[in-house]
């Protein structure tokens, strides 16, 4: 089942309300636009650009950061000869269906890259005669492809579609990504969809290039919860179990440090203050973020020693959960040999075929959450033959008592497939961590997976839930229950396997989606002391020079907005 959340906007109007949010607005250094006029090149950089401002005509190169861009529905780019043009924008919005196209005389070539992750208007691109249209159909939510580029020419169009996103050292694009997390943190607690969303795109742009391999960190850690949470469900909290009062003091003293640096972020942000005052806080806060960098090594122990606590009970889950597949398969062998003696009228050839599928799928389910290569694999495969069968099944006409329906098969392999693909991968990133705090030269494995499917990556709407388990439950026991009340041999001992079957395996799930979170929950802790550590390195240089000089006393604004951003954070993480 697929989780109810706040869906994004998808309109200019709600994408400016977003962007204009005081808590976003807020962010410090979150635009810049620079434009040479003697080299034609221009480079923007926004939350929300509107694309008639940001692609000037006659530029030769022009370069667009932002989180969203809102295109006029008919869009006319004039680079200059042989120019230019890079977007790289999360969201795409307009208020209907947008043509990109170029004047209608054209003597030269120019290039458009476009790498999005959200699209919310269909986009054609076009001659200027309109001669050629081709619709930009293969990049946006749930396409696996990051961009396209696209090549105007006098001989007409050509479109090629980019699988990921180019590797850049931009210092543009760097700070763009920054601000993306921080309002990552932000929607955190506001708009799981949003805070997903921001964070796959940041993970994905970020993938692959070790140069960002600490931003690629953040947004798995922050994006991994989130995406652990809303598998795990609204109505599902299990949580492995210290002891209390280690909670409760480190929450206290995490709310008291918050509480106390607000308050001094505040009278320095404050212009009307004076260069005394605003020293004084730079001071204070400065010692504050000292202060706070032993209690963000408490924080990440702590953390440690809860993903560690809910790994213990994921094994002793997966233990369980293997002892009851082999319990299964001798009471599989028994049915199996029922249903194939069972004389059926015709009008139940399809619940015949659905109980065989049935089988087929329980042993697909057992293959996949144990997690053998080889095993993984074939129940990937055989799960999906299942499907199949069932599918077919439900096409044959004037049949009966059909129960278990394929859409339940799907739903609950999607979830075993994300899983299957976060469990082992956050233990990877948890270790490594564990020794880059050793040793800062050691590289960071990166990812742009924030969900286990790549489906769900920009849209949280589709993450898939824990209660495909109950589903797949209720379902295959009702299905079960009518084998049995037709007197198929063995039918209902299976039944009562296949039950504890399902419930164990949702146990083993819930028990690793809270695994992906405590293991993210770690990596965001430990982040934030090496963050910590450099913001306080950073405060000390920049303060020996500052005698109050605006680029200087912004760039403090930013640190000071981080370290106040991620206390606050922490205070959430700790509850």
């Amino acid at each position: 089942m697929k989780n109810i959340i706040i869906p994004q906007p998808n309109s200019p109007s709600g994408w400016q309300a977003y962007a204009s949010e005081k808590a976003v607005a807020s962010i410090p250094l979150q635009a810049s636009q620079d434009i040479y006029q003697t080299s034609r090149i221009a480079t923007f950089r926004g939350v929300f650009l509107n694309a008639s401002a940001v692609l000037p005509h006659s530029m030769s190169r022009v370069n667009t950061y932002a989180d969203v861009l809102a295109l006029d529905q008919t869009t006319i780019i004039a680079p200059n000869d042989n120019g230019t043009i890079l977007i790289v924008s999360r969201v795409l919005t307009s208020n209907g269906s947008v043509t990109l196209t170029v004047p209608i005389v054209l003597t030269t070539t120019c290039v458009v890259s476009i790498y999005t992750s959200v699209i919310n208007q269909p986009i054609t691109v076009a001659t200027g005669d309109n001669t050629k249209r081709i619709a930009l159909d293969q990049i946006g939510t749930r396409k696996v492809n990051a961009g396209v580029i696209v090549v105007f020419s006098p001989n007409g169009l050509q479109v090629e579609y980019q699988r990921y996103y180019p590797s850049s050292t931009s210092k543009e694009l760097q700070a763009s990504l920054n601000t993306q997390l921080q309002i990552g943190l932000i929607q955190f607690w506001r708009n799981s969809s949003i805070a997903i969303s921001l964070c796959s795109h940041v993970a994905k742009i970020s993938t692959g290039q070790q140069a960002y391999a600490l931003i690629n960190t953040q947004a798995r850690a922050l994006g991994q919860q989130l995406a652990g949470q809303a598998m795990a469900g609204k109505n599902m909290s299990y949580a492995p179990v210290l002891v209390l009062s280690r909670y409760k003091e480190t929450t206290q003293a995490a709310l008291n440090a918050a509480a106390a640096f607000e308050q001094q972020f505040e009278r320095f942000q404050d212009k009307a203050q004076s260069l005394d005052v605003h020293m004084h806080a730079w001071n204070v806060m400065l010692s504050q973020a000292i202060n706070e960098y032993n209690m963000r090594i408490s924080m990440r122990n702590l953390a440690l020693e809860k993903y560690e606590s809910s790994v213990r009970t994921a094994t002793s889950c997966f233990q369980q959960f293997d002892n009851d597949i082999f319990a299964l398969e001798s009471l599989r062998i028994a049915f199996q040999l029922g249903l194939s003696n069972w004389a059926f009228e015709q009008k139940l050839r399809a619940v015949f075929e659905i109980l065989q599928a049935t089988v087929t799928f329980a042993i697909a389910v057992g293959q996949l959450c144990l997690g053998s290569p080889g095993g993984v694999a074939q129940g990937a495969i055989a799960g999906r033959q299942a499907i199949g069968a069932v599918v077919a099944a439900e096409r044959i006409a004037g049949q009966v008592n059909k129960i278990l329906s394929s859409g339940t098969l799907q739903t609950l392999l999607d979830c075993i497939e994300a899983l299957g693909t976060l469990y082992p991968s956050v233990d990877t990133i948890v270790r490594t961590l564990i020794q880059f705090g050793n040793n800062s030269s050691i590289n960071i494995p990166t990812t742009g997976d924030i969900s286990g499917t790549s489906r769900g990556d920009a849209d949280a709407a589709v993450i898939v839930t824990m209660a495909a388990w109950d589903r797949w439950l209720l379902e295959a026991d009702d299905q079960m229950l009518f084998a049995v009340s037709q007197g198929v041999a063995g039918a209902s001992v299976y039944q009562l396997g296949l039950r504890k079957h399902a419930i164990n395996g949702k146990q083993l799930a819930q028990a690793q989606a809270e695994a992906v979170k405590s293991g993210y929950e770690y990596v965001q802790t430990q982040m934030e002391v090496i963050r910590c550590s450099q913001n306080i390195a950073d405060l000390q240089a920049l303060k020996a020079g500052f005698v109050g000089q605006e680029a200087v006393y912004l760039e403090a604004k930013s640190m000071f907005y981080d370290r106040a951003m991620a206390l606050r954070t922490n205070v959430v993480l700790s509850l």
